[in-house]
């Protein structure tokens, strides 16, 4: 059964808006899949837009959940996890493999 693990990296953020510092932009995630001795990884990131008639929370405080809150509604994350799935099957299951030419 394969494992995923899902991490925020990084966040990219405009350091002054308005009245405003360090407003997030971009959230940068990555995803390891684990299945015994097959492994396999996808990154990428997620734009944020910050709407004024929304509550802002200062950089400082944060919180990793807040922060999936926002981007996973555009994520896709099921299509991510099945991809890594489809990458680890093809590493237990090879249709390819490089061999010695038999005059050797």
């Amino acid at each position: 059964m394969t494992e995923f693990t899902w991490k925020i990296e990084q966040l990219m953020v405009e350091l002054s808006r308005s009245d405003l510092e360090k407003v997030v932009v971009k959230v940068v995630w990555h995803c390891f899949a684990t299945d015994g001795e097959y492994s396999a990884s996808a990154s990428g990131f997620v734009p944020v837009e910050y709407l004024t008639e929304q509550p802002f929370t200062p950089f400082e405080d944060l919180t990793e959940p807040q922060v999936w809150e926002w981007i996973e509604p555009t994520l896709g994350k099921q299509k991510i996890e099945q991809g890594l799935e489809s990458a680890i099957y093809a590493q237990a299951h090879p249709q390819f493999q490089y061999l010695q030419a038999p005059w050797e």
